[in-house]
């Protein structure tokens, strides 16, 4: 708590455009506490976002200088994906990430040139694996503009190449994510294989307006979903036909890389999300409470209530949810109490509906 509460103050000083202060709180509390891992790591994490911060501001950065820090950006990523998105919350709410990510906010000052570059290399974020090799990254001929307006026909690329980040995670709660153009795909978090078969990825949440507008205007096949604030864009993409659901997870597939994402089938979803523990409803879930004989109830943020056991969110709740056979689970903000389970499902035909979403599955190697 007290290691946390320190990183808290330095995150803070460096949001208010103070990275000296910041670094100076780190040293001081190295300096009396001893060397405490999660300060050190804390004080580097900031380091680098102080260094990426000041590069956003010299559009005339070398290429060179800027791939130093988009390496130990995405080093930053894979040891601690959850400090991370901390950070850029603090940081987002102090008005200096206007990007959707850090990572985002870097290739912005390089304007045009950016869809000249290779694609970023997918990335995995899994506390103390910062040595894991990366898998190959998409070709740069095929920048995300050029894979989203890819035929809906034409054959996916092949699984990239050399070891899946996900890979080693399964029922620990980690994260994981692959990385796209210009920003991060959803994250990701990996679960054991039914039946003791291959383990498999959810995105942590439902997808986000965020997340699918970017598929929107990639591809051109959609129109954006209303996003004016960044709260507007963290809620569930919802309203979608099964078709759509389908669709974005195939442009993922392409804009990944070749990684493999999908629907879940029923059974995956409802596996992941009892966690082999018969585990059934968040005690926060998002949904008509107990006590009330109705609701006007609306979706929360993909980052979710409280997470089942293996780190899923939103699984309660919220939104239902599409699986690939055309049902959906999991009720949504307009259920009552006692239908708002993992068992809760009801088949839809195929159309969207104001409290249906859905979470992806990634296939991992």
């Amino acid at each position: 708590m007290l290691d946390q509460a320190t990183l808290d103050q330095a995150s803070q000083r460096l949001a208010q455009g103070d990275p000296a202060a910041a670094d100076a709180l780190l040293t001081r509390a190295l300096q009396t506490m001893g060397a405490r891992p999660a300060l050190q790591a804390g004080q580097d994490r900031l380091e680098v976002v102080a260094a990426v911060l000041a590069a956003a501001a010299q559009p005339a950065m070398k290429d060179s200088e800027r791939e130093r820090l988009r390496q130990q950006l995405d080093t930053q990523y894979r040891r601690d994906p959850q400090a991370m998105e901390r950070l850029e919350r603090v940081l987002r709410a102090r008005g200096r990430l206007s990007a959707e990510s850090l990572q985002a906010l870097l290739l912005a000052g390089k304007g045009t040139a950016v869809a000249a570059q290779p694609a970023p290399v997918a990335t995995a974020a899994a506390a103390n694996r910062p040595s894991r090799p990366a898998p190959r990254a998409a070709s740069a001929a095929a920048p995300s503009t050029a894979v989203g307006t890819a035929s809906e026909d034409d054959p996916l690329p092949p699984v990239p190449e050399g070891p899946d980040p996900c890979a080693g995670l399964a029922g620990r709660g980690q994260a994981c994510f692959d990385a796209l153009a210009d920003a991060r795909g959803p994250m990701l978090v990996v679960v054991p294989g039914l039946t003791g078969g291959t383990p498999y990825a959810l995105s942590r949440g439902e997808i986000a307006v965020d997340d699918f507008n970017r598929y929107c205007r990639a591809s051109g096949r959609c129109a954006p979903q209303p996003a004016t604030t960044a709260e507007q864009g963290r809620l569930p993409a919802r309203n979608l036909s099964l078709a759509q659901a389908q669709g974005y997870a195939r442009w993922l597939t392409r804009a990944t890389g070749g990684w493999r994402y999908r629907l879940p089938t029923d059974a995956e979803w409802l596996h992941a999300a009892q966690a082999q523990q018969q585990w059934k409803q968040a005690p926060d879930s998002n949904c008509i409470a107990p006590n009330a004989s109705a609701g006007n109830g609306a979706p929360v943020g993909v980052r979710g209530r409280e997470a089942n056991p293996w780190g899923l969110v939103n699984l309660t709740g919220n939104v239902w949810e599409w699986t690939a056979g055309g049902s959906v689970r999991g009720g949504s903000y307009a259920s009552f109490w006692s239908d708002c389970t993992v068992q809760a499902q009801r088949p839809l035909a195929g159309g969207g509906q104001a409290d249906v979403g859905f979470r992806v599955l990634r296939e991992v190697k």
